[in-house]
């Protein structure tokens, strides 16, 4: 809300008195009320329950407008003119103004819903490149929005959620350094926000089971550790079932996971080391995504391509657009139009656009599919053994090189590893066991497969120990051996559950492991 707006919030004021009869009591869910003025009167509890006006930590602030994002919450349906909608939910509290200045209002934990001339009240200008999360850009005549972190470490993209016009609701999406300058924002910090507390001690090695681990393989071949991820909200660590991460060509990584709760969620790793907020993704009726198996992958065109073995055993697939919004899940279909049900799955996008599927049917044999570039599907056909024969499988993952073709990795029936190339043609060379740790085969219950700039392949899979094992595959066919990855916590090695990898643009590889014990 702008500054001509001032007066009209200062004169319905008045009105408060009158309407507060219909405003002291909350809705027992998320609602928008048009109406006059009201003080907030709780924060929810993302806010912890703290009274409004207090003390509010970075990640609350971003945690809070990443609810009215994942809710979709409208802008007042009267834009700037009174009667104003006003929102309230037992995520955020409220009731807060549904407009830029209210969002903010609502993320700091304010009492009352400023307007963008009054928020330097409560807060102290700052310069644009000491931004951190849960500060905002403001220009006190036109529009606020909540910072969220840069994408980059030269600080050219920020990542933003804003309220913006009534043509749509609450969203996430980034602003260049250049739309921050022309549009005039300035960078302000609230005077009650707090860094958040230093992460907890390590936990021992006996509590990593279920835990979301990240680390990265530099392009010189050294490790930097494996480190928890934060998890939802307030807590302090991401616990689930499946995982899946994909590079982005400006550096950043995307995950998703499933939680214990059964649900999709999703999060971005920024080029700086910096985390977005976890968000939960939304089935077809509005509802948290249910899921069993999840992966991503990134196109050149920043577009990430999501599947889901949803709670009925049918794969979906979702788009999610740079500007953070989504497609929404669609089923995906046999030639008869019945729904693929699927088990473990696998995702990813060539230079040209175009995606390739793995997906372990429902009867236990690993298709194939393609999605063109211009969202046509070729229809999922088996792959096939050395003898013809449709191939059982476990296990699946799939990489696309730059070249146009793409390399399998496939657990089998038999508990086998087998690596397999698709060339640029549609050709496939054939399923090939791999030699292990010392064994002419490598038996494994999980892996995952890469392609970095040069065109070597990544490799990491769960040995019969239990442990996580990494080996590359260079671009002339030749082969490095398994060599055990270190743990977390000091620790030598890391059991696990599941792995991902995704090389990066500058010739590193970043993991992500689930804790096995």
């Amino acid at each position: 809300m702008s500054r001509r707006a001032v007066a009209r919030s200062l004169s319905i004021a008045l009105a408060a008195a009158s309407a507060s009869a219909v405003l002291t009591v909350l809705p027992a869910h998320a609602d928008t009320l048009v109406a006059s003025w009201a003080r907030a009167s709780a924060t929810g509890t993302i806010g912890n329950g703290a009274a409004p006006g207090g003390t509010v930590t970075r990640s609350q602030a971003v945690a809070r407008a990443t609810d009215w994002v994942n809710k979709a919450v409208p802008y007042s349906p009267n834009g700037l003119n009174s009667p104003y909608g006003w929102w309230a939910d037992t995520e955020t509290g409220g009731r807060y103004r549904q407009d830029c200045s209210g969002l903010v209002s609502m993320a700091w934990q304010l009492p009352d819903s400023l307007t963008t001339s009054s928020l330097p009240d409560v807060s102290t200008h700052i310069s644009i490149d000491a931004l951190q999360p849960g500060d905002a850009l403001n220009n006190i005549s036109t529009h606020t929005v909540l910072f969220t972190g840069w994408t980059d470490s030269s600080h050219s993209t920020a990542s933003i959620i804003e309220e913006y016009s009534r043509s749509g609701p609450t969203r996430a999406r980034t602003m260049s350094r250049s739309e921050i300058s022309s549009r005039g924002f300035q960078a302000y910090r609230y005077n009650q926000i707090t860094d958040d507390a230093p992460a907890p001690a390590p936990a021992p090695a006996s509590t990593t089971k279920g835990q979301f681990f990240h680390g990265t393989r530099n392009a010189d071949g050294t490790w930097t550790g494996l480190g928890a991820l934060g998890g939802v909200g307030s807590a302090p660590q991401f616990n689930g079932y499946s995982e899946s991460i994909a590079a982005a060509p400006d550096g950043s990584s995307q995950v998703v996971g499933v939680g214990l709760d059964g649900n999709v969620y999703h999060t971005i790793r920024y080029s700086n080391g910096t985390w977005q907020p976890w968000g939960a993704l939304t089935d077809g009726s509005g509802h948290q995504m249910a899921a069993s198996q999840v992966s991503i992958a990134v196109g050149p065109d920043n577009n990430a391509q999501v599947l889901a073995v949803g709670a009925d055993n049918t794969l979906y697939h979702e788009i999610r657009h740079p500007d953070g919004t989504w497609t929404g899940f669609q089923p995906l279909t046999l030639a008869d139009s019945s729904p693929m049900k699927a088990g473990h799955v696998s995702i990813t996008v060539g230079q040209d656009g175009s995606a390739q599927v793995l997906a372990i049917g429902g009867d236990g044999i690993a298709y194939h599919t393609v999605r063109a570039a211009n969202g046509t599907w070729s229809g999922f056909q088996p792959v096939t053994s050395t003898t013809g024969t449709p191939m059982q499988a476990l296990d699946v993952s799939i990489a696309a090189n730059r070249d146009g073709s793409a390399q399998v990795l496939l657990i089998g029936g038999d508990g086998k590893v087998y690596h397999e190339i698709r060339r640029a043609d549609g050709t496939w060379t054939g399923l090939a066991p791999i030699d292990g740790v010392g064994t002419p085969d490598m038996s494994a219950s999980n892996a995952s497969i890469t392609i970095t700039p040069d065109g070597s392949a990544q490799i990491l899979a769960i040995g019969n120990d239990g442990n996580v094992y990494h080996r590359a595959r260079y671009a002339d066919g030749t082969w490095t051996p398994f060599t055990a990855i270190a743990g977390a916590y000091g620790a030598s090695t890391f059991n696990a559950q599941r792995v991902g990898i995704a090389g990066m643009p500058d010739g590193s590889a970043q993991i992500l492991v689930t804790g096995g014990r």
